[in-house]
């Protein structure tokens, strides 16, 4: 009998350690450091949101997206009028979701830039403010000498279209309207080069 017990014992005993051992993997994979995001709260004009944003190139998330999967959506231009995004059909496009306290979209800006400078002719840009006021994301623009067009998602359109619950979030979109790649969090030059590549 006394064999018996600690034969089950033994047997119990070898299952929780399995089961410790499989928890502390799955785990430790759930919250490694590399997908640390912050969370920061930003006030609209449109709506109080929370807006995650992915701190630094290791948090990115690349998601594939399958073809005819744009969705259409409003925004404001510099000049205050509405338009959509299927007005832009027709040429390539790069869609990018920024606000100005966001660090990691700033810090891509400039390499947009310098890709709305060499492929501008060819592709449209439209980076798509949805983070500050509609006065300070023309601001931001203007006072870093930003000369990509930049656009307000004043009634957050854009941002439910495409469930933007983390910037910077970048769209490729072929000129027949086609979702082709997006990506969450923020690009290195070559990143976006490439990605313009599949577009082009």
């Amino acid at each position: 009998m006394k064999k018996q017990t600690i034969i089950i014992l033994s047997a119990v005993l070898i299952l929780l350690i399995a089961v410790a051992a499989f928890g502390y993997n799955y785990l430790s994979k759930q919250y490694s450091d590399d997908e640390t995001v912050t969370t920061v709260t930003a006030d609209t004009t449109a709506a109080e949101t929370q807006v995650t944003v992915a701190q630094t190139e290791t948090t990115t998330e690349e998601v594939i997206i399958s073809e005819n999967a744009t969705t259409d959506f409003t925004m404001t231009d510099k000049n205050g009028n509405t338009v959509k995004l299927s007005d832009y059909f027709g040429k390539p496009i790069v869609v990018n979701f920024w606000a100005s306290w966001c660090y990691p979209c700033t810090s891509e800006m400039p390499h947009f830039e310098e890709a709305y400078k060499k492929y501008g002719d060819d592709i449209h840009f439209i980076m798509v403010n949805a983070g500050d006021s509609y006065e300070d994301a023309y601001k931001f623009a203007s006072k870093n000498n930003y000369t990509f067009p930049v656009y307000h998602d004043s009634t957050l359109s854009g941002t439910y279209a495409y469930g933007v619950s983390s910037i910077p979030r970048t769209l490729f979109i072929s000129s027949n309207g086609e979702l082709v790649h997006s990506q969450i969090g923020m690009m290195s030059e070559a990143a976006i080069l490439n990605n313009i590549e599949k577009i082009k």
